[in-house]
């Protein structure tokens, strides 16, 4: 039984596909292909256009129900190697965020992590378990973006690895049939778009770079034309990386391999070995399990995720798992911890509200209770009251006489002529004068 895994290099001038056959009896190349985007001296096409030519070169390929891996460029992430004192992968992803989040200068919530194994140290240092990891993090809207486009063109990736982990596997399978390649070297991929360096240190992946570097490509002039400017930054660029990995390992590197883009191998390759002053080598085809333009290709189709259970020995198996990422299992990880927040947070809105709720209902009962207690008392007030004036309510015949009494009074005043202060008035005055008369018939 065997199954076929198609790696493909997406750039923006061009595209390299390499299929691979696996079976109980190992790896072999079944068919390699190359589809032109742009032409040398042509603009680097737009996104819609890029789009719309993978698409034809999956419908040409016929790829659209095909086993297939493609690659995040490492110039679009942040990749960090960190030492853990444990080999526990519940622990290294528990460890894991809070161990790069001070080194990325973003929020966690802005990336997406993915680690691989590389090492296990082990015994290295006075007998404790511990292991070497090589941490990714991706920023989302980057990684949104590549999804996108296979979306659009019809392209659904069984994984999504990095670039740089692609070429340590093609420099595994080279390593099997070339037995005198150096442990210690290292493999820089040329694409239109720039560079890709992976540093190989006793077959270990050491570290990963990526480079934007303007090639000149575009413009009609040759490459002559642009690398007066991106030559040096290369140079620069790839000196400061070998000499830390050199002080990381306390090894040298050896040797160069040039991979990728032909005419610019061919054009830098003396170059590059006299600013350096280590060997770069371009790679025979003959010596190669695959044409050197298409290792980054052949890389990704060695990609655990396309043929976990065909790949024999099992040794290989456990060798090429040691040197990938899948994005697409670390995108779906991250998307289900993010649903988790968001149940979690939709969760705390129905607690927050259900507390509303209960405190409004609480008020809602203490005002009731409020005006059910006023309403007792005047009840209660009303039957005292009632209770206490009863009796006269009885009596109420014994008014009459007296305001009987009142209305003689009233009619008698009337008859006098006047208030009352003036009736007493008159009464005074006849008095006085009744008590004159008196006193003339006295005398």
């Amino acid at each position: 039984m065997s199954s076929i895994t198609v790696g493909l290099d997406i750039g923006s001038r061009e595209i390299r596909g390499v299929w691979l056959r696996h079976s109980s009896h190992g790896v072999e190349v079944y068919h390699t292909a190359c589809f032109e985007v742009a032409s040398e001296g042509e603009p680097s096409v737009d996104r819609e256009t890029l789009t719309a030519r993978l698409r034809e070169f999956l419908i040409q390929q016929r790829l659209t129900r095909a086993t297939i891996v493609t690659a995040f460029p490492c110039r679009e992430a942040f990749l960090r190697t960190l030492a853990l004192p444990f080999r526990d992968p519940a622990k290294i992803e528990q460890v894991m965020p809070f161990e790069v989040e001070s080194l990325l200068g973003v929020p966690l919530e802005d990336v997406m992590l993915d680690y691989q194994i590389v090492e296990d140290t082990t015994g290295v240092k006075s007998g404790e378990q511990g292991v070497s990891v090589l941490v990714a993090a991706i920023p989302r809207a980057r990684f949104e973006a590549h999804r996108a486009l296979y979306t659009a063109a019809g392209l659904a990736p069984v994984a999504i690895d990095l670039d740089g982990l692609a070429l340590a596997r093609w420099v595994d399978a080279y390593r099997l049939l070339n037995s005198t390649l150096p442990r210690s070297l290292a493999v820089l991929d040329l694409q239109a778009e720039g560079a890709t360096l992976c540093c190989v240190v006793d077959g270990l992946p050491r570290l990963l770079r990526g480079f934007a570097v303007d090639w000149g490509l575009s413009s009609g002039m040759g490459f002559g034309h642009s690398l007066g400017q991106a030559l040096p930054f290369l140079v620069q660029e790839l000196r400061a990386s070998l000499h830390s990995v050199e002080a990381q390992t306390r090894d040298r590197l050896t040797d160069i391999l040039l991979v990728g883009h032909e005419g610019l191998c061919a054009h830098i390759r003396a170059e590059l070995t006299q600013a350096l002053g280590v060997p770069c080598i371009a790679v025979p085809d003959v010596e190669s399990p695959c044409p050197p333009a298409f290792a980054m290709a052949y890389g990704l189709a060695l990609h655990p995720a396309g043929h976990r259970s065909f790949l024999a020995p099992r040794a290989r198996v456990d060798r090429h798992s040691r040197r990938s990422i899948n994005l697409i299992r670390a995108m779906a990880e991250a998307m289900a911890s993010s649903g988790i927040s968001k149940r979690d947070g939709r969760l705390a809105g129905v607690l927050v509200g259900l507390l509303v709720v209960l405190l409004v209902t609480d008020i809602w009962l203490r005002v009731w209770l409020k005006e059910r207690e006023v309403d007792e008392v005047d009840r209660v007030l009303r039957v005292e009251i009632a209770k206490q004036f009863s009796g006269m309510d009885a009596g109420g015949g014994d008014l009459d006489p007296l305001r009987a009494r009142l209305a003689r009074e009233k009619k008698a005043l009337a008859v006098l002529g006047g208030t009352r202060p003036q009736v007493l008035s008159a009464l005074a005055t006849l008095v006085r004068h009744l008590c004159r008369a008196r006193t003339r018939i006295v005398y």
